[in-house]
C-alpha cells in the first residue's frame, strides 16, 4: 500500500487513468467563463445578446415580481393560509382553495 500525500495520490490517479492538468494548460475558453467578451460559441441562442456574468430574470420570476407589485395582500393572504394550515397540522390538498384561485387569477392578469 502507498502512503499517503500527494505524490500517491498522483499515483492512484495515473493508475485509474485520471489524468490531472494544471491550471495554466487549461484552454483560453476555460480560464476566464465570466469575461465580458463576444459569445463565440457559434451556437444561436438567446444568451448571444447578453454578457456574460449579467445576471437576466426568467420569465417566471418577472410575473412573480409584477404580481408582488399588483397584488401583495393576494399572495399575503394565500401564504397565512398556508402557514396557519401547516402549524395547525391540518395542510391538505385544496385547504386554502379559495386564496390559491384568487393567486391564479393575479397571476393571469400579469402575463
Amino acid at each position: 500500500m502507498t502512503p499517503f500525500g500527494k505524490a500517491s495520490g498522483a499515483v492512484a490517479a495515473a493508475a485509474r487513468g485520471v489524468e490531472r492538468c494544471a491550471s495554466n494548460s487549461l484552454p483560453k475558453a476555460f480560464s476566464a467563463p465570466f469575461s465580458s467578451g463576444s459569445n463565440n460559441d457559434d451556437v444561436v441562442d438567446d444568451n448571444d445578446d447578453n454578457h456574460f456574468g449579467v445576471w437576466q430574470p426568467n420569465q417566471t420570476t418577472v410575473i412573480f415580481q409584477r404580481m408582488e407589485d399588483k397584488c401583495p395582500d393576494i399572495m399575503k393572504a394565500y401564504a397565512s393560509c398556508v402557514v396557519d394550515k401547516q402549524n395547525s397540522g391540518a395542510l391538505v390538498q385544496g385547504a386554502c382553495e379559495e386564496k390559491f384561485r384568487a393567486v391564479m387569477d393575479c397571476f393571469r392578469s400579469v402575463r
